[in-house]
């Protein structure tokens, strides 16, 4: 089952992708408030986890160090290359308007190493650091120290972020959830590992085992986990504990649920070109669907009208993927570095 490609998985990320569109451009606001907000604050939360754990997964079915470096680079090139498509417009903006070199400098250092170029592009910042520890830990054998580490942090996270109010009234802990810096560092170590290491140690599982789960199972414990994760966003909103739901402790075994699932029932006859086009064009639409809102909110102020949120949505979802598409089927030599 390792050696063989499960295009599930790769259906599954297009569907991420769709998701996390959905959460910059909240489809069905413009249309119904409650409708909205489950679609952008409720259902895509699993999306960024999921992308998380299954790079986690496929990136140590390569065991040789050498390659697992390689891939590192690859992932650094590729993030190098979209912060240059999101940034630069922006710091030569900065510099015409004469800002400091000095401020500018530090701007850059502090996004590029902890929160990203661009919003989205956090990602990359967790995915770079989460294979060093893993690579790290993999190589002082500390498997379990590693999965306690993840399961510590995803707790923390879930109730700085998610349950920030109570957090902060935390003798000494609220002090560390009001800094900045636990702001700064939370997407990476209190999402991005957690997630990303639960990959590999279902991966590790599997070197040993036919299969981590049975289906029944799994499904059951998805079914436990989603009802927690629903109850939680509802008591959130109603005791107004945050203003912003990202994780959630039923959010870690419900991601895991479904990664597992998809690992169970993969599709892989006749779907080969299907499932690795559904793979790439899935990285793209991560990558570049900002551009695409960019390009909404653009024609909004210079036709001085209104897109609403539901047309922008399909605008993003269907640009970024017929783009994809046709960079995928292209001959473009360096495509893979554009996440292709």
């Amino acid at each position: 089952m390792l050696n063989e490609r499960n295009y599930t998985i790769d259906f599954f990320r297009y569907i991420c992708a769709l998701m996390v569109i959905a959460i910059h451009t909240h489809p069905l606001t413009d249309i119904n408030q409650t409708a909205g907000y489950i679609c952008t604050n409720v259902i895509p939360r699993i999306a960024v986890p999921f992308f998380f754990a299954v790079s986690g997964y496929y990136f140590f079915k390569e065991t040789n160090s050498g390659k697992l470096i390689k891939r590192i680079k690859n992932v650094i090139i590729v993030y190098l290359i979209w912060s240059a498509v999101y940034y630069l417009p922006m710091l030569l903006l900065d510099i015409v308007k004469g800002k400091s070199y000095i401020l500018l400098a530090k701007e850059l250092v502090k996004k590029l190493f902890l929160t990203g170029t661009s919003f989205h592009l956090w990602y990359f910042c967790g995915l770079i650091y989460s294979m060093c520890i893993v690579v790290f830990l993999k190589r002082i054998k500390k498997v379990r120290v590693g999965f306690i580490i993840g399961i510590v942090l995803y707790a923390v996270g879930c109730i700085g972020i998610s349950y920030h109010q109570v957090a902060v009234s935390i003798p000494v802990l609220g002090a560390v959830f009001r800094n900045d810096i636990f702001s700064k560092l939370r997407s990476i170590f209190c999402i991005g590992y957690p997630f990303f290491y639960m990959g590999y140690l279902i991966n590790k599982i599997l070197e040993n085992k036919e299969e981590v789960c049975s289906n029944g199972k799994v499904i059951m414990w998805a079914s436990i986990s989603a009802f927690v994760f629903i109850c939680e966003v509802i008591a959130i909103n109603y005791m107004k504990l945050s203003d912003n739901i990202i994780t959630t402790f039923g959010l870690y075994p419900l991601t895991l649920c479904v990664l597992i699932l998809c690992i169970n029932n993969p599709v892989r006859e006749r779907v080969h070109g299907l499932g690795r086009m559904a793979s790439s064009v899935s990285a793209f639409m991560y990558y570049s669907h900002v551009l695409f809102i960019w390009c909404v909110e653009m024609i909004n102020k210079i036709l001085k009208i209104h897109i609403s949120e539901t047309p922008m949505f399909l605008f993003a979802a269907v640009g970024t993927t017929i783009c994809g598409i046709i960079i995928y089927k292209s001959n473009i030599r360096f495509k893979k570095f554009f996440g292709l």
